[in-house]
């Protein structure tokens, strides 16, 4: 929500082993272009934002002084 941007998950949880897959398969030819890849790649979930903006504008301001505080700390 912080973010306000839309967090995609996977159906493979195993994300690092799929990338790697992906590019071998790119670079035997086996994926034409990163397009092929794209049709092929599913999610089991699309989180959307729906904190309200001042909402996270606080929050943000928060977290900007609670690492301002640390900065001082001795």
């Amino acid at each position: 929500d912080l973010l306000q941007i839309e967090i995609f998950l996977p159906k493979c949880l195993e994300t690092t082993a799929l990338g790697v897959s992906y590019l071998a398969g790119l670079h035997t030819g086996f994926y034409s272009s990163i397009e092929d890849i794209k049709k092929i790649h599913t999610h089991q979930a699309v989180f959307v934002p729906k904190m309200d903006k001042t909402l996270v504008e606080e929050k943000y301001k928060g977290w900007l002084k609670a690492v301002d505080s640390t900065r001082t700390f001795e």
